[in-house]
């Protein structure tokens, strides 16, 4: 897909029926969730539209394939875990589905340089800003530390890590965590997700600024380009898998 693509709901006239869209979105999501974080985005997006699909939205489907044919040689480096050091990226678009308005946001976990989980999801509500979509993927990525956390603390191994730090490019998103920032407006979000803000006052995680170039969370909120994506992956993945 290219930079800027947008796709809506076709009319029940116009979908494409006799191509296996929703069984090769099913295969493509569990590969993007278990080993190729860099096409959870696009399968994601995709999957909006597994029940009425037009011309356009499989197009861009075998487009997803065709890009998986030619990075097969991607893989998952976990000898890399150079240190206890647990932290994680976060980002979000905002009002990116054009037919519901709502935004998409995601996360990438990180234990001492390698990667340990990841996540990318539409969000439930339309978010009103950049700062509130931005938000609300920052409350989902801290679940995500308190579950990782909990787990090391069930085989004994919490006092091993260090206190995760998340990473945001969004500095009124983490002036709301920090209480920094709230108004009229906001207090819907601090009475909604004020579990975060809780967490985060507590020592559960710490929260810094991250340049949006370095952020490789970023490969979930939109379509990217290709020199975008590659430079995501490199340190994603940590290198190339080679025989």
């Amino acid at each position: 897909m290219t930079v800027g693509t947008t796709l809506v709901r076709c009319k029940e006239g116009e979908s494409v029926e006799d191509f296996p869209y929703r069984s090769l979105i099913g295969s493509l999501m569990f590969l993007a969730s278990r080993s190729r974080p860099d096409i959870l985005y696009a399968v994601t997006y995709l999957s909006q539209f597994n029940v009425l699909h037009s011309a356009a939205h499989v197009k861009c489907l075998k487009q997803v394939l065709q890009y998986i044919v030619n990075t097969e040689h991607l893989a998952i480096n976990l000898s890399h875990c150079v240190n206890e050091s647990l932290f994680l990226h976060v980002d979000a678009s905002w009002a990116t589905n054009l037919d519901s308005f709502k935004s998409f946001g995601g996360h990438i976990l990180y234990l001492g340089g390698a990667l340990l989980s990841w996540g990318c999801k539409k969000q439930g509500s339309v978010a009103g800003s950049t700062m509130e979509s931005e938000y609300i993927a920052l409350v989902h990525a801290v679940k995500e530390i308190y579950w990782m956390s909990s787990l090391f603390e069930y085989y004994d191994l919490l006092s091993y890590v260090n206190v995760p730090t998340v990473f945001s490019d969004s500095m009124s998103s983490i002036q709301f965590l920090r209480n920094d920032l709230e108004n009229t407006k906001t207090k819907h979000m601090r009475i909604k997700y004020c579990m975060a803000r809780d967490w985060f006052l507590k020592g559960y995680f710490v929260i810094e600024k991250i340049p949006t170039t370095h952020n490789t969370a970023d490969i979930f909120t939109k379509w990217l380009s290709g020199d975008r994506i590659h430079a995501l992956c490199e340190f994603i993945f940590i290198n190339y898998y080679s025989d």
